[in-house]
């Protein structure tokens, strides 16, 4: 028998190894740390059921962090990506029409409202023109040295990020305080290194790139609907933001400081009760 055929044991060095570099829970773990070390409050690993397939799902982190009326919430993922299939998200120039941001506004006129509120460009945390990714692949290579293409266990990955924000606006539009403005926010955490980005220009040309980056929004667009005190309610999440490990902390407090924008934004509208 081939000595390649003979199983070896594991080793206390082997698992250790293998923790530092392929254990996704270990890389959620170093995520958790660092979206608590910013100062959010988290619940992790807790269970809901999928709005659209309506099946039992666990999520990863979901993060909070309010100052005075605003609250940033987040729907976070993780996903340990190997260095021999690393993502690439395909990117264009963002347009007027994606260049938007919604907030979830509660406020007391006569009697509490709750709706919610697109800020326009001037104030929103995306501007036109800027690179907004609109697909991604895992690019790797088969045994035979063709590339493989998938965006299998990623799309999952997002698709739970966005699906665990349908519970963060369900619970806002519920109970949030009065008054206060809510913004909702899925991101997807990857490891350093494994995030890259090409740039398209209008003729479908690549402009630049492949290069690796430490972040990319995506734009979703995706909308949720939630029963509201008067009728039902429909928030949407314009994008999705894709982070590596090392730039997470400085995203959250990029997010963080762009709250008193939006706020300010949603006041141009000279809103009673807020």
């Amino acid at each position: 028998m081939s000595n390649d055929n003979i199983l070896k044991a594991i080793l206390e060095a082997d698992v250790r190894a293998y923790l530092h570099q392929e254990s996704d829970f270990a890389f959620e773990m170093q995520t958790l740390q660092v979206v608590t070390g910013e100062g959010f409050v988290c619940r992790h690993g807790g269970t809901y059921r999928d709005p659209i397939t309506d099946k039992a799902r666990q999520f990863d982190i979901r993060a909070s962090l309010v100052e005075g009326k605003n609250r940033l919430l987040l729907a976070v993922e993780s996903k340990n990506l190997r260095a021999t299939s690393p993502l690439l998200v395909h990117t264009i120039a963002r347009t007027s029409s994606e260049a938007l941001t919604e907030v979830i506004l509660r406020r007391r006129d006569v009697i509490v409202q709750t709706h919610p509120q697109r800020i326009s460009e001037a104030n929103s945390l995306y501007r036109e023109g800027e690179q907004v990714g609109k697909t991604a692949d895992q690019v790797s290579r088969k045994k035979n040295g063709d590339f493989g293409r998938s965006d299998g266990p990623v799309f999952e990955k997002v698709s739970q990020a966005v699906s665990s924000s349908h519970e963060l606006v369900r619970e806002t539009v519920s109970s949030a305080p009065v008054p206060s403005m809510s913004l909702i926010v899925p991101i997807l955490v990857v490891p350093d290194g494994r995030l890259w980005v090409v740039e398209y220009g209008p003729d479908g040309a690549i402009r630049r790139g492949p290069a690796a980056e430490d972040s990319i929004s995506m734009f979703l667009d995706q909308g949720w609907t939630v029963p509201g005190q008067f009728g039902p309610v429909t928030y949407t999440m314009s994008h999705l933001e894709i982070v590596c490990l090392a730039a997470l902390a400085a995203k959250l407090r990029e997010l963080r400081a762009s709250m008193d924008g939006l706020r300010k934004g949603a006041e141009l509208f000279n809103l009673p009760g807020m």
